[in-house]
């Protein structure tokens, strides 16, 4: 497997409200139980897990049909190339020069490779069965026992793909992956449902297997309850962005994919498929007569799109210091929400609590990327607004509250614009400056 996903429920019966104002209210006197107390409540914060440290982009294995030197050759070569896809995050990357010359020597770029067996149960199918007795299936399929396969595994060398890709002048995606929440709808063999992520069904597990080839972490929603009273079937069908976006809250991922599945009466597939990023909204349409052909073009869409959005040339990653000042954090609840949130935030690479005063907290962020990237991340959730109010005028007594807050706002926005304007303008490396910003934690 090349990701793991994590989600851990809050334990049954566990109020914060009991305890956070009496935690928070330690703070000064108990600074280091007040940390201690928070990050075991953090473990249980629902949703925790939407960036994924992918740990086997570099590993890839395949069905072969023997040990020989030659197709042993032409594995390594079919092996290589999807991993040159899957970490520059393009599937084109194998057309590049550089590349093509590369696959013709695959052995260069591999460390250790293995041979072992795995047993397949062989599946009748379904139109031979129908209908028929136990004597007839066996005649028309009269081995039914498992078969053993051959798979061989291998592992490159990290740092040798990433030279040629940067070498090819191609970009690079980091382990460090956002993962993207899934609804799945299905309109098949005259039944509508929506798959969860405990559900046991192929075109799920088909879906994720592509996934997995491409190196995109999905997370599927629970359907629990909470879920079932949020979003119905309708809702993902019909493409209802409000009750899309109220039910993928509570995962918190920067990726939403909206999937719809239909199987027409003469057995074609067709899928609609929807994207919810940080750029926006994305869509496309794929038809085929066959289910993993359909399932693979939208995930290679899907991944190629966030290729796009999270992969990086040479010479182009900043890692830009930021002091993030947040207010309105006055519960544990609402310092668990805090720390929770920003860690689903994937440009943020490093995060410390540097202040913890009233209802402030104050952290210092390294940033994979331009200090823009964060707050455009932060412009995508509606969990923190700017607050530029210790740096602003008195504003007018008619001014209504939501006036200040829009004014604060466009403040906000003009102030970093600004920023980054004077930064490439004198020429200074965003990593350099340490930049300071401002928000509150909406309620």
């Amino acid at each position: 497997m090349i990701f793991n996903q994590y989600l851990i429920p809050k334990p049954s019966g566990y109020s914060v409200e009991h305890c956070g104002a009496f935690v928070c209210g330690l703070a000064k006197k108990s600074g280091w139980f007040v940390m201690a107390v928070l990050s075991i409540y953090l473990i249980y914060m629902p949703g925790a897990g939407a960036v994924i440290q992918m740990s086997h982009l570099y590993e890839a294995e395949t069905v072969v049909e023997g040990q020989g030197k030659s197709e042993r050759r032409r594995a390594f070569r079919d092996m290589l190339g999807e991993m040159v896809v899957r970490i520059s995050g393009s599937r084109d990357a194998v057309l590049f020069p550089r590349i093509i010359k590369a696959l013709k020597r695959p052995d260069q770029f591999v460390q250790q490779y293995r041979y072992f067996q795995k047993t397949v149960e062989k599946e009748p199918v379904r139109e031979l069965i129908a209908g028929q007795t136990e004597e007839q299936i066996a005649e028309q399929v009269p081995d039914l026992k498992p078969d053993p396969i051959t798979i061989l595994w291998i592992r490159v060398d990290r740092k040798a793909v990433i030279n040629l890709l940067q070498q090819s002048e191609l970009p690079v995606w980091q382990d460090i992956r956002p993962a993207t929440l899934v609804w799945l709808a299905m309109d098949y063999d005259g039944q509508r449902y929506l798959l969860g992520n405990d559900d046991e069904n192929q075109i799920r597990e088909q879906l994720s297997q592509h996934a997995e080839r491409r190196g995109v972490p999905l997370l599927f929603p629970l359907m629990d309850l909470e879920d079932q009273q949020k979003i119905s079937f309708t809702d993902i069908w019909g493409g209802f962005s409000g009750a899309i976006h109220d039910a993928s809250e509570r995962y918190a991922t920067e990726a939403m994919l909206v999937v719809r599945i239909l199987q027409d009466r003469n057995g074609a597939w067709s899928a609609r498929w929807n994207l919810y990023d940080t750029q926006g909204e994305l869509q496309w349409q794929y038809a085929s007569e066959q289910i993993p052909e359909l399932l693979g073009e939208g995930v290679d869409r899907l991944a190629d799109r966030l290729g796009e959005l999270y992969s990086v040339y040479e010479g182009e990653q900043l890692h830009t210091q930021v002091l993030l000042n947040v207010s309105g954090v006055n519960s544990l609840q609402a310092y668990a929400r805090v720390q929770q949130y920003l860690n689903t935030i994937s440009v943020i690479s490093e995060k410390r609590l540097v202040r913890l005063e009233d209802d402030q907290l104050q952290f210092s962020l390294e940033l994979e990327g331009e200090t823009s990237d964060l707050t455009q991340a932060f412009a995508l959730k509606n969990v923190l607004a700017p607050n530029l109010a210790a740096n602003l005028e008195t504003l007018p007594e008619q001014e209504t509250p939501q006036q200040r807050l829009q004014e604060q706002d466009l403040q906000e926005q003009k102030l970093q614009e600004q920023l980054l304007q004077e930064e490439r303008s004198l020429g200074q490396s965003v990593q350099q400056r340490q930049t300071k910003l401002y928000y509150r934690l909406r309620p």
